[in-house]
Parts: structure tokens; sequence; C-alpha cells
């Protein structure tokens, strides 16, 4: 029979209800006992306290929770069709953030240790389906949400009771994955809050990723975080995700805007600054708002650690910088109208650009040191490392032109929410 409800669950506990009107929309309600908590606070601004939510809104939230690309055709394929309820029925249990989306019907899954042929066989085939993150951007390498043993001796595929806490990829070779942890323990080196991670044991050739949203306590248990993308803070569906993905999608100056939202907005707007200058550095060129993630609770909103920060270099951007489409176009004017567009002073763009400059030999020897336990592809980490130095000494150069350029003050962007 077709899913028409679905209990929707916040760490565990029961807090809402999904279903399926006549009409053929999705209508969302929370539980009485959810809204009478102390503090009581909406999943998301569009998705607001009180009566129910019908419509899109209610669409491009839980549109949202699910993957893109080859994880999401699996999906569908898995369940016969594209009806976001009964995906949700089958993947609900372990989706981003706090919330476990729960059907009868729900698919029990063994919690066997998992060996280094069964996790290809998942990441190739998707024969078993525990809900893939969002970020698996279209042609991008798959990701597998597994759970790891309490003494990090294996993995296991997750469950609604044994939620995931990590993902595994499987790269082509062992260099990739050098550049990978190396990556990201350099934008942390950086100052940038960046989920660090690892090599599998399984393999030399298989990363695992910690999950932002499943942190682990002293001991050695999990909580579940509410997350929110910038596209749920936005209200707009994953095919928003980008200017140059959708005519009408978001761009920087909207991802940039979500930062008066935030409890310590003026934090917020220097961490998405450099993570906008480090994914150009790295070259990861699809970044999108789909990886900009908030932390959401009855205190308020903060910008979440980046899970996201692959070092594969793309053809074109996501998100449009400045003029430029391509990362073959950028020159110092589209730096310049990106800080104007984002309601940037242009000196702290140009500032911000120095410190990379000047911080990266102290942080790319941090970062080494970090690395010494991990076994390193010398030769792959100093190929990347000639590249990412390329695009920051174009930063550097960009810096001195922007300051001599002086400022054009735009308006500031509003973020659209369900108050505006």
């Amino acid at each position: 029979m077709p899913t028409d409800t679905l209990d929707v669950r916040f760490a565990g506990e029961s807090a809402g209800t999904l279903r399926r009107l006549p009409t053929g929309e999705l209508a969302f309600s929370y539980a009485p006992a959810w809204q009478k908590k102390s503090p009581a606070f909406p999943y998301a601004p569009r998705l607001p306290l009180g009566e129910e939510s019908v419509g899109q809104a209610v669409m491009d939230f839980f549109e949202n929770l699910l993957p893109r690309g080859i994880a999401r055709e699996r999906l569908e394929k898995a369940v016969g069709s594209s009806d976001i309820l009964e995906i949700l029925a089958l993947a609900g249990g372990d989706t981003t953030g706090a919330l476990t989306l729960v059907a009868p019907h729900e698919q029990a899954i063994s919690p066997c240790t998992l060996t280094a042929s069964q996790v290809d066989r998942h990441l190739a085939e998707g024969e078993v389906l525990p809900i893939l993150h969002g970020a698996c951007a279209p042609g991008s390498r798959p990701l597998l949400a597994v759970r790891e043993a309490v003494d990090g001796a294996g993995f296991s595929l997750p469950s609604s009771e044994a939620p995931s806490d990590l993902y595994l990829a499987r790269y082509p070779d062992s260099g990739c994955v050098t550049r990978e942890c190396f990556a990201r323990m350099l934008a942390s080196c950086l100052g940038l809050r960046v989920v660090q991670a690892r090599r599998a044991a399984l393999s030399q050739t298989l990363i695992a990723i910690p999950r932002t949203d499943r942190p682990r306590g002293a001991s050695r248990g999990h909580h579940r975080v509410h997350l929110v993308d910038a596209c749920q803070l936005l209200g707009v569906g994953p095919a928003m995700r980008g200017d140059l993905v959708s005519d009408a999608g978001l761009g920087y100056a909207q991802i940039f805007a979500t930062a008066a939202l935030t409890r310590v907005p003026a934090a917020t707007r220097e961490s998405l600054l450099r993570w906008v200058a480090l994914n150009f550095v790295f070259g990861h060129t699809a970044a999108s708002a789909s990886d900009v993630h908030f932390e959401m609770s009855a205190h308020g909103l903060v910008l979440a650690p980046f899970n996201r920060m692959p070092i594969a270099e793309g053809e074109r951007f996501e998100l449009r910088l400045g003029n430029a489409r391509f990362p073959q176009q950028i020159g110092s004017a589209d730096f310049a109208r990106f800080a104007d567009e984002c309601n940037l002073a242009r000196a702290l763009v140009a500032d911000e650009f120095e410190f990379l400059r000047e911080s990266w030999e102290r942080a790319r020897e941090e970062a080494l040191e970090m690395m010494d336990p991990l076994p390193v592809d010398r030769e792959a980490l100093a190929s990347w490392s000639f590249g990412a130095w390329k695009r920051l000494s174009l930063l550097a150069e960009a810096a001195g032109e922007i300051k001599q350029k002086g400022r054009a003050r735009p308006q500031a962007p509003v973020p659209t929410t369900a108050a505006t």
C-alpha cells in the first residue's frame, strides 16, 4: 500500500506527523507534546509552530533531507517511485540531523560487521540503502552511511535504532585519500571548522568522514544534532542550491545573508568568507548552499562545521563568483563584485586573502605534522599543493587590486524566510 503518513521523531521523541492530503500535497504538523516543550522551537523558519504547514514549504524541507545524484536514483529505484513520502518511508530512519521518519513497514537492517568487499558492493550497486548524505552531488562519488563499532574495529549498516555516525567513500588511489585528509587538516589549521577525515582501516583507498550531526561524547555514545542547510533555512528545494544550477537558485549573497539569522553574525560571515576562499584555493567548484549547515536549537542558530571539502577540481562553479562561471575566468574584479554583492567590505575580503597567503606555510607544516601517523603519498600531495598555491597566489594578487579600487556599497540582501 502507498505510504500516506510518517511519524516524525526528534532525537527519538515523537514530535510531529508528515502526511499526504487527498489533493496529493504534503502536510506537516507538530505533536502537541513538542509544542508544549519549554522552550519549543520549529524545525525550520518555513515550518512555524502552531497550525499545520501545507504545500511547497513542506516538500522543500523534507526533500532537502534526501541525497542527490546517484544516491537519490538508487532510492527511487528501490521504491519504484520518485515520491518523496515513499522514499522517506524507506530511508527516513537515518536522515541528516536529529529527525527520524518512521513508517510501519520500515526495513530492518542486520547490524553485521561489513567487510571491504561488502562496502564496495554497497557503494557500487546500492543493494542495501541506508540514507546517504545530501552532499552527494550529481556525478560525484557516492557516500555510504555506516555505524562504527564502539571499539573502532569495524563498521555496520545503520538502522533507526542504531543510526550511522560516519560516511565511507572509495577513492581511485591512496593519493586521493592523502589529499582529502590533508586538505581538511590544512583548512582546520587555517582556522575553518571542518570535519576531519581519516583513512579507514579496511583499505588504503577508503576514507571515513565523521558526521557533523552525530557528535560523540565522553562515554563514546552519540547524540543527534538538528541541522538545517541554507536551502532549508531559506525555504527552497535542493534544485535551488546554486545560481548556476538553477536560474532562480541561491547565490553567495543569499548565503551570506543567513549570517544575520545566527547568534553571532560577524563570526558567521568571517567563517563563510574563509570557506569561499578555501573552496577556490582547493579547487572545489561544486560548493553550494547545500554544503552550509546550521545547528538549530531553542538557543538559536549557529554555523555548523563544514563536512564537505573535496579536492577534486571541476570545470564549472555551482555558485557564481562575481561574474565568473568557470575557474579560469576568475579575476580581481570578480572578487570585488562578490564582496559588494555579499555586503562585505572590500578591505575585509582583501585582508582575508592576505591572511591566507601569510599563514599558508605555517598551516601547511602543522597539517603535515598531523599527517605523520598516516601513510602519506608525498608525490600526490606535492602535486595538489602546487595547484593550490597557484590559486592562492591569485587571491593574494587580487587582494592588492581590491584595496585600490575602493568600495561600491550595495543594498544589504534580505534573507528569505517565513517572516519575510
